[in-house]
């Protein structure tokens, strides 16, 4: 299990996100970070790129040259972390510090990505558990930034990132829908689920988002769940298919949900891993998951053949 003290001690990118900041303040926040740290004239002898996002609320100030870390300190910043850009300079990078809790924890960015004909439940159920944990932080990313519509169109969400600019998230949640079939080909996307798995704590996946992090090369060999109707499609993607509801990989650090409601379940499984069984029962609470479905059909194992039929018949007018 990881707890929230060994979350502060791992390696982080660099960038602490701040939430609860007010964007204006975090601006001002910002402008007198940098104009301390270039008018100071024993650090002027390198170069600076300011970079603010007031979507994402984080600010992140790259120094290549000389730099005194005492003063990011004094400044009340995180301390730098540094990687080898070339044998003479390194790259710094400083942000505002997150509010940190009583046992030194920061947030786990989490990253649900949107494309076209996503199903709405795969991504927004473990929106609904994650984000009621206060160490979560939810983003949802896409192709670009503005609102993109679910699988049947009635449904419109707003990205608020491009994959690009939450490169490094702690936790991926990929749902699923019609629209992954297009991302199981497309290199912008596969390339950002392997940069980022590189680094994450949990990649995870709802319904047919598993195609996407099987085509990615994630789930060679792996068994994994999907929706239903997609199992033979994460075959012929290298994966071992299962019908069980959640599959997990924790050396891995993979975990893949069947259809659509099963996000929910995985989502508090994910907790229970991140935090405790009592911050996963503590999100089960809130959102008061207590299923008592008045009919026993939600796997085809249940279903009556007048019940296939039924999905048959519909599903040649919705997705």
């Amino acid at each position: 299990m990881v707890s929230r003290a060994s979350v502060a001690e791992a390696d982080a990118p660099g960038v602490f996100r701040r939430p609860q900041l007010d964007v204006g303040d975090l601006r001002r926040r910002h402008e007198r970070f940098v104009a301390a740290l270039v008018g100071d004239r024993q650090h002027v002898g390198g170069t600076t790129e300011r970079r603010f996002d007031p979507r994402l609320q984080v600010v992140t100030v790259h120094v290549v040259g000389e730099f005194d870390r005492d003063l990011a300190r004094r400044l009340g910043h995180s301390d730098a972390y540094v990687h080898e850009v070339e044998p003479i300079a390194a790259a710094v990078g400083l942000a505002c510090r997150a509010p940190l809790g009583q046992d030194g924890s920061v947030s786990l960015s989490t990253a649900i990505p949107l494309f076209p004909q996503f199903t709405a439940l795969d991504g927004i159920g473990p929106y609904e558990v994650l984000q009621r944990i206060p160490d979560i932080d939810v983003t949802f990313v896409g192709h670009g930034r503005g609102v993109v519509r679910s699988d049947n169109g009635m449904l419109g969400i707003e990205v608020d990132a491009t994959f690009e600019e939450l490169p490094h998230p702690d936790i991926i949640v990929f749902p699923g829908g019609h629209g992954t079939r297009p991302l199981v080909t497309d290199e912008r996307v596969l390339d950002w689920v392997r940069t980022a798995h590189a680094g994450t704590r949990f990649t995870t996946s709802v319904c047919t988002g598993s195609l996407v992090l099987a085509a990615a090369g994630l789930l060679d060999g792996l068994t994994a769940t999907t929706h239903w109707g997609a199992l033979d499609k994460l075959a012929e993607l290298g994966a071992a298919p299962t019908g069980e509801r959640v599959v997990e990989h924790l050396d891995q650090r993979i975990i893949t949900a069947a259809g659509v409601s099963s996000g929910i379940d995985m989502a508090l499984r994910l907790v229970e891993i991140l935090v405790d069984q009592t911050a996963a029962e503590a999100s089960q609470l809130m959102i008061e998951y207590d299923p008592q479905p008045p009919f026993d059909a939600g796997s085809t194992a249940k279903a009556g053949d007048e019940v296939v039929e039924r999905v048959i018949e519909y599903a040649r007018y919705r997705v």
